[in-house]
Order: structure tokens, then sequence, then C-alpha cells
């Protein structure tokens, strides 16, 4: 399962670009009339545990990532993860 972060022109691109390989997918982006959702016959989910096996599906949500800046490596031993999935309710 693949994610696609972005439901706009490139990632309408990626996602038929997986269905082409026959691979399941899930678009994640904030507008839930973004091009992908107009544009591709989407499962719309609202959350990460209703996303089951192989499938194209749509997240409504962004991705925010945070990273230390005193290091130039990841610090893998922290409590943190690198990054996180926010999801809008």
């Amino acid at each position: 399962m693949d994610i696609i972060v972005g439901g706009g022109r490139y990632g309408v691109e990626a996602a038929r670009f997986l269905e082409r390989k026959s691979r399941g997918y899930v678009v994640l982006d904030r507008n839930p009339e973004c091009a992908a959702m107009k544009e591709l016959d989407l499962v719309k989910v609202s959350s990460a545990d209703e996303i089951k096996g192989e499938g194209k599906y749509f997240l409504e949500g962004e991705l925010s990532l945070s990273c230390p800046f005193s290091t130039l490596s990841r610090n893998t031993s922290s409590q943190q993860p690198p990054f996180t999935l926010q999801q809008r309710l």
C-alpha cells in the first residue's frame, strides 16, 4: 500500500501510475474536493483504521514533518517519530 501526499495534479498522476502497476494506495489531502476525488474512483475513509487491504482510498488530512535542527543526522533514540500524520476531524 502506497501513500500519495496531495490529491492535486501530480497526486492524480502518481495514482494513475500505481493503478497501471496494480498497486493499492491512499491519497492524503486536506481538501475533500481535490482533483483526485473528482477524477479517480476512490473510497473515502474517515480514519486510517478503515483501510483494509489493497484498494484505492482517500483520507482527509495532512502530513506534518518535524525534525531536530540541532543535528544533521536522524535521532533514532528520540521519543518522537521523525514524522506524524495529522488528521482533521
